[in-house]
Protein backbone atom coordinates (compact mmCIF):
# COMPACT_ATOMS: atom_id res chain seq x y z
CA UNK A 1 0.00 0.00 0.00
CA UNK A 2 1.38 3.36 -1.03
CA UNK A 3 1.52 6.47 1.15
CA UNK A 4 2.24 4.57 4.34
CA UNK A 5 4.68 5.96 6.86
CA UNK A 6 5.63 5.85 10.51
CA UNK A 7 4.94 8.30 13.31
CA UNK A 8 8.36 8.46 14.96
CA UNK A 9 6.74 8.90 18.39
CA UNK A 10 6.30 5.13 18.26
CA UNK A 11 10.04 4.68 18.87
CA UNK A 12 10.53 7.72 21.12
CA UNK A 13 12.45 5.79 23.77
CA UNK A 14 14.90 4.30 21.29
CA UNK A 15 15.31 7.63 19.48
CA UNK A 16 16.24 9.35 22.74
CA UNK A 17 18.94 6.84 23.60
CA UNK A 18 20.14 5.82 20.12
CA UNK A 19 18.81 8.04 17.35
CA UNK A 20 20.86 6.49 14.56
CA UNK A 21 19.94 2.99 15.67
CA UNK A 22 16.25 3.91 15.79
CA UNK A 23 16.34 5.35 12.28
CA UNK A 24 18.12 2.25 11.00
CA UNK A 25 15.44 0.10 12.62
CA UNK A 26 12.65 2.12 11.00
CA UNK A 27 14.15 1.53 7.58
CA UNK A 28 14.73 -2.15 8.31
CA UNK A 29 11.03 -2.55 9.14
CA UNK A 30 10.21 -1.18 5.70
CA UNK A 31 9.35 2.44 6.42
CA UNK A 32 10.61 5.32 4.29
CA UNK A 33 8.17 8.16 5.05
CA UNK A 34 7.94 9.70 8.50
CA UNK A 35 5.99 12.03 10.69
CA UNK A 36 8.73 13.44 12.91
CA UNK A 37 7.82 14.35 16.48
CA UNK A 38 11.20 15.66 17.74
CA UNK A 39 14.60 16.63 16.33
CA UNK A 40 16.33 15.81 19.61
CA UNK A 41 18.31 19.04 19.69
CA UNK A 42 19.69 18.68 16.18
CA UNK A 43 19.42 21.25 13.43
CA UNK A 44 17.09 20.36 10.55
CA UNK A 45 20.10 19.99 8.28
CA UNK A 46 21.82 17.47 10.54
CA UNK A 47 18.57 15.59 11.19
CA UNK A 48 17.79 15.37 7.47
CA UNK A 49 21.30 14.08 6.79
CA UNK A 50 20.70 11.29 9.30
CA UNK A 51 17.39 10.45 7.61
CA UNK A 52 19.03 10.39 4.19
CA UNK A 53 21.51 7.72 5.33
CA UNK A 54 18.58 5.34 5.70
CA UNK A 55 16.47 6.55 2.76
CA UNK A 56 13.99 8.12 5.18
CA UNK A 57 11.95 11.23 4.37
CA UNK A 58 10.08 13.64 6.64
CA UNK A 59 6.56 14.37 5.40
CA UNK A 60 5.08 15.92 8.53
CA UNK A 61 6.56 17.66 11.57
CA UNK A 62 4.84 17.65 14.95
CA UNK A 63 5.17 20.98 16.76
CA UNK A 64 3.87 21.45 20.33
CA UNK A 65 1.11 24.00 20.92
CA UNK A 66 3.25 25.98 23.35
CA UNK A 67 5.99 26.44 20.79
CA UNK A 68 3.56 27.56 18.11
CA UNK A 69 2.20 30.08 20.59
CA UNK A 70 5.52 31.49 21.84
CA UNK A 71 8.02 30.77 19.05
CA UNK A 72 5.97 30.56 15.86
CA UNK A 73 8.47 32.18 13.50
CA UNK A 74 11.32 29.86 14.47
CA UNK A 75 9.05 26.82 14.46
CA UNK A 76 7.97 27.63 10.92
CA UNK A 77 11.55 28.22 9.83
CA UNK A 78 12.45 24.81 11.21
CA UNK A 79 9.56 23.17 9.33
CA UNK A 80 10.63 24.86 6.10
CA UNK A 81 14.21 23.67 6.61
CA UNK A 82 12.88 20.15 7.21
CA UNK A 83 11.16 20.35 3.80
CA UNK A 84 7.94 18.83 5.14
CA UNK A 85 4.50 19.08 3.58
CA UNK A 86 2.65 19.38 6.89
CA UNK A 87 3.03 20.88 10.34
CA UNK A 88 0.88 19.08 12.90
CA UNK A 89 -0.05 20.17 16.41
CA UNK A 90 -0.63 17.12 18.65
CA UNK A 91 -2.39 18.54 21.72
CA UNK A 92 -4.20 21.61 23.06
CA UNK A 93 -3.21 22.46 26.65
CA UNK A 94 -6.16 22.41 29.03
CA UNK A 95 -7.17 21.60 32.57
CA UNK A 96 -9.08 18.57 33.75
CA UNK A 97 -11.88 19.33 31.26
CA UNK A 98 -11.45 20.76 27.76
CA UNK A 99 -13.73 23.80 27.50
CA UNK A 100 -14.82 26.55 25.13
CA UNK A 101 -12.05 28.88 26.25
CA UNK A 102 -9.42 26.26 25.51
CA UNK A 103 -10.91 25.74 22.08
CA UNK A 104 -11.06 29.47 21.30
CA UNK A 105 -7.43 29.88 22.30
CA UNK A 106 -6.56 27.06 19.91
CA UNK A 107 -8.60 28.02 16.87
CA UNK A 108 -7.30 31.59 17.00
CA UNK A 109 -3.71 30.33 17.15
CA UNK A 110 -4.23 27.70 14.48
CA UNK A 111 -5.60 30.28 12.05
CA UNK A 112 -2.50 32.43 12.60
CA UNK A 113 -0.15 29.48 12.11
CA UNK A 114 -1.96 28.36 8.97
CA UNK A 115 -1.76 31.85 7.49
CA UNK A 116 1.93 32.19 8.37
CA UNK A 117 2.64 28.87 6.62
CA UNK A 118 0.96 29.83 3.34
CA UNK A 119 4.08 31.34 1.69
CA UNK A 120 6.00 28.12 2.34
CA UNK A 121 3.33 25.88 0.85
CA UNK A 122 3.22 23.84 4.07
CA UNK A 123 -0.25 22.88 5.29
CA UNK A 124 -1.18 23.05 8.96
CA UNK A 125 -3.16 20.23 10.59
CA UNK A 126 -4.45 19.69 14.10
CA UNK A 127 -4.35 16.17 15.53
CA UNK A 128 -7.69 15.45 17.22
CA UNK A 129 -7.00 13.68 20.50
CA UNK A 130 -10.36 12.59 21.87
CA UNK A 131 -11.31 15.39 24.27
CA UNK A 132 -12.80 17.30 21.32
CA UNK A 133 -15.69 14.84 21.18
CA UNK A 134 -17.32 16.37 24.23
CA UNK A 135 -20.26 18.73 23.61
CA UNK A 136 -19.47 22.42 23.25
CA UNK A 137 -21.70 25.27 24.50
CA UNK A 138 -23.05 25.60 20.95
CA UNK A 139 -24.60 22.12 21.22
CA UNK A 140 -22.19 20.67 18.68
CA UNK A 141 -19.24 18.54 19.59
CA UNK A 142 -16.06 20.57 19.87
CA UNK A 143 -14.63 18.52 17.00
CA UNK A 144 -17.39 19.53 14.61
CA UNK A 145 -17.27 23.14 15.70
CA UNK A 146 -13.51 23.28 15.20
CA UNK A 147 -13.62 21.69 11.75
CA UNK A 148 -16.31 24.09 10.60
CA UNK A 149 -14.57 27.06 12.19
CA UNK A 150 -11.35 26.22 10.37
CA UNK A 151 -13.18 26.49 7.04
CA UNK A 152 -10.49 25.72 4.48
CA UNK A 153 -7.65 27.50 6.27
CA UNK A 154 -6.23 24.32 7.76
CA UNK A 155 -7.05 20.64 8.11
CA UNK A 156 -7.04 17.84 10.67
CA UNK A 157 -5.20 14.64 11.43
CA UNK A 158 -7.35 11.66 12.33
CA UNK A 159 -6.02 9.36 15.02
CA UNK A 160 -8.14 6.23 14.65
CA UNK A 161 -7.39 5.02 18.19
CA UNK A 162 -8.56 8.26 19.81
CA UNK A 163 -11.68 8.48 17.65
CA UNK A 164 -12.70 4.96 18.63
CA UNK A 165 -11.74 5.44 22.28
CA UNK A 166 -13.95 8.55 22.48
CA UNK A 167 -16.85 6.71 20.87
CA UNK A 168 -16.64 8.54 17.53
CA UNK A 169 -16.97 6.83 14.15
CA UNK A 170 -13.86 7.47 11.99
CA UNK A 171 -15.56 6.50 8.74
CA UNK A 172 -18.55 8.76 9.45
CA UNK A 173 -16.20 11.70 10.02
CA UNK A 174 -14.26 11.01 6.84
CA UNK A 175 -17.52 11.05 4.90
CA UNK A 176 -18.92 14.06 6.73
CA UNK A 177 -15.80 16.15 6.07
CA UNK A 178 -14.27 14.88 2.82
CA UNK A 179 -10.79 16.17 2.19
CA UNK A 180 -10.36 17.53 5.70
CA UNK A 181 -8.29 14.60 7.00
CA UNK A 182 -5.18 14.44 4.78
CA UNK A 183 -3.21 12.65 7.50
CA UNK A 184 -4.19 9.65 9.61
CA UNK A 185 -2.59 7.91 12.55
CA UNK A 186 -3.43 4.25 12.17
CA UNK A 187 -3.49 2.40 15.47
CA UNK A 188 -5.92 -0.02 17.04
CA UNK A 189 -7.62 -0.22 20.44
CA UNK A 190 -7.61 -3.47 22.38
CA UNK A 191 -10.92 -5.34 22.32
CA UNK A 192 -12.86 -5.12 25.55
CA UNK A 193 -11.65 -1.63 26.49
CA UNK A 194 -14.64 0.58 27.31
CA UNK A 195 -15.16 3.42 24.83
CA UNK A 196 -16.81 6.77 25.35
CA UNK A 197 -14.45 8.75 27.61
CA UNK A 198 -13.72 12.17 26.11
CA UNK A 199 -10.66 12.99 28.17
CA UNK A 200 -7.95 11.88 25.75
CA UNK A 201 -6.40 9.76 28.50
CA UNK A 202 -6.22 6.15 27.42
CA UNK A 203 -3.72 3.47 28.37
CA UNK A 204 -0.83 3.25 25.89
CA UNK A 205 -0.64 -0.48 26.54
CA UNK A 206 -4.08 -0.82 24.95
CA UNK A 207 -2.45 -0.22 21.54
CA UNK A 208 -2.58 -3.50 19.61
CA UNK A 209 -1.54 -4.50 16.07
CA UNK A 210 -3.84 -3.25 13.34
CA UNK A 211 -6.71 -5.61 12.71
CA UNK A 212 -6.66 -7.12 16.19
CA UNK A 213 -8.63 -4.44 18.03
CA UNK A 214 -11.93 -2.60 18.03
CA UNK A 215 -11.23 -0.25 15.12
CA UNK A 216 -12.42 -1.36 11.70
CA UNK A 217 -9.13 -0.35 10.14
CA UNK A 218 -9.91 -1.82 6.74
CA UNK A 219 -13.06 0.30 6.41
CA UNK A 220 -11.23 3.41 7.62
CA UNK A 221 -8.41 2.95 5.12
CA UNK A 222 -10.81 2.24 2.25
CA UNK A 223 -12.86 5.35 3.01
CA UNK A 224 -9.81 7.57 3.56
CA UNK A 225 -8.28 6.53 0.24
CA UNK A 226 -11.26 7.97 -1.61
CA UNK A 227 -11.82 10.99 0.63
CA UNK A 228 -8.59 12.94 0.44
CA UNK A 229 -6.08 11.14 2.67
CA UNK A 230 -2.47 11.80 1.68
CA UNK A 231 -0.50 9.86 4.30
CA UNK A 232 -1.25 6.97 6.64
CA UNK A 233 1.21 7.01 9.55
CA UNK A 234 1.37 3.90 11.68
CA UNK A 235 1.67 4.73 15.35
CA UNK A 236 2.05 2.44 18.33
CA UNK A 237 2.49 4.04 21.74
CA UNK A 238 2.80 0.78 23.68
CA UNK A 239 5.95 -0.78 25.12
CA UNK A 240 5.55 -3.49 22.45
CA UNK A 241 5.85 -1.15 19.49
CA UNK A 242 8.98 -2.83 18.10
CA UNK A 243 7.17 -6.16 17.95
CA UNK A 244 3.76 -4.87 16.90
CA UNK A 245 4.68 -2.38 14.17
CA UNK A 246 5.84 -5.07 11.68
CA UNK A 247 2.55 -6.90 12.27
CA UNK A 248 0.59 -3.72 11.65
CA UNK A 249 2.55 -2.95 8.51
CA UNK A 250 1.97 -6.46 7.15
CA UNK A 251 -1.76 -6.10 7.85
CA UNK A 252 -1.90 -2.77 6.08
CA UNK A 253 -0.04 -4.04 3.05
CA UNK A 254 -2.76 -6.64 2.68
CA UNK A 255 -5.48 -4.02 2.37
Amino acid sequence: MKQVGLATYSLRGMMKSDLDGALKHMAAMGFHELEVHDLYGLTPEVFLAKLAKHDLHARSLMVPFERLETDMANAISEAVAMRVDYVACPWIPHGEVFDHQDMERAVVLFAKVAEALVPSGIRFVYHLHGYEFAPSPTGELFADYMIKRAANAYDFEMDVYWFVFAGADPVAYLKKYPGRFPLLHLKDLRKGVATGPTNGKGNAEDNVPLGEGQANVAQVVAAARTLGARWFFLEDESSRALEQLPESLAYLRGQ
